[in-house]
């Protein structure tokens, strides 16, 4: 008895959180709550993660369909300047912008999975309050 009750928290400390879901090398959970994108990205830290920085039409059709309907989510794109690009330092290397996406000097982050049945992004202001966010990190 003592001995599987020594264990008990060794075991559970080396499960997968069952929330996160695989795809590739990376793993992607969706947190709810009205936050800044700043916010936004300080709380995928705190879990190991960063904002969802997206490389591929496949991760973002897996993200689109996992995650559409449950409101905008804030991805990890960012702009300075006229440059776009992932907080996670990775290269801007796929795209998705809505039609008429992004407005000039309209934001400068981005959002997506709502509003657009095809899985297109948008782009705001960093300081709205967005209904939730995507975290990204390596899996385990």
């Amino acid at each position: 008895m003592f001995l599987s009750t020594a264990l008990i928290p060794i075991i559970l400390s080396t499960c997968v959180d069952a929330k996160w879901i695989k795809f590739g090398q990376y793993e992607y959970k969706d947190f709810r709550g009205r936050y800044k994108q700043e916010e936004a990205e300080t709380r995928c830290n705190d879990h190991g993660g960063q904002l969802a920085s997206i490389h591929s039409k496949a991760e973002n059709d897996f993200l689109f369909r996992k995650y559409y309907g449950r409101g905008y989510l804030w991805i990890g794109l960012v702009r300075d300047g006229n440059k776009w690009f992932w907080t996670d330092g990775t290269p801007a290397n796929y795209i998705f912008w809505g039609r008429g996406r992004p407005r000039r000097n309209h934001g400068y982050c981005a959002w997506g999975f709502e509003s657009n049945p095809y899985g297109s992004w948008s782009d705001v202001h960093c300081d709205k309050h967005v209904i939730g966010f995507i975290c990204k990190r390596k899996a385990f």
